[in-house]
C-alpha cells in the first residue's frame, strides 16, 4: 500500500465494490467499527455502524432504513472521511475526504 495521496482532487466518485480483506471490523457495544484505507486516496478510514441498520442515501443526511437481517458493513455505502481537505472540495460538506464512495464485499475480519 502506498501512503495517503493528498493531491487527489475531490470528485464524487463511485469506486464500486472493494475486497473485504482490506478492512477490519471490530465489534462494539453499539454495533461495528470498520477500519481501513480509502481505495481512491489511500487515506485512513474509520466509521461506526449500528447493527440492524443499512445506510441509504448520502452520509450527510444519515438516512437509515430498518433491516434486521442486513450486515451493516457490506450493506452500507462507505464514504471517504480521511480528514484531509482534498483540492476542490466544497466548503459545505459534513465530512472531509476525496469524495470516493464504495461498498465492501464480505470477508472483513471481525475482532
Amino acid at each position: 500500500m502506498t501512503g495517503h495521496d493528498h493531491d487527489v482532487p475531490y470528485v464524487e466518485h463511485e469506486v464500486g465494490t472493494v475486497a473485504g480483506d482490506g478492512f477490519a471490523r471490530r465489534s462494539t457495544d453499539e454495533g461495528v467499527r470498520v477500519e481501513g484505507h480509502c481505495p481512491r486516496c489511500q487515506g485512513p478510514y474509520v466509521s461506526a455502524y449500528r447493527r440492524g441498520y443499512v445506510v441509504v442515501g448520502s452520509k450527510g443526511l444519515f438516512s437509515r432504513e430498518r433491516a434486521e437481517e442486513s450486515d451493516p458493513v457490506t450493506g452500507a455505502v462507505h464514504i471517504c472521511e480521511c480528514g484531509h481537505p482534498h483540492p476542490g472540495q466544497p466548503d459545505a460538506l459534513p465530512f472531509v475526504g476525496c469524495g470516493a464512495q464504495w461498498r465492501i464485499e464480505s470477508g472483513t475480519e471481525e475482532t
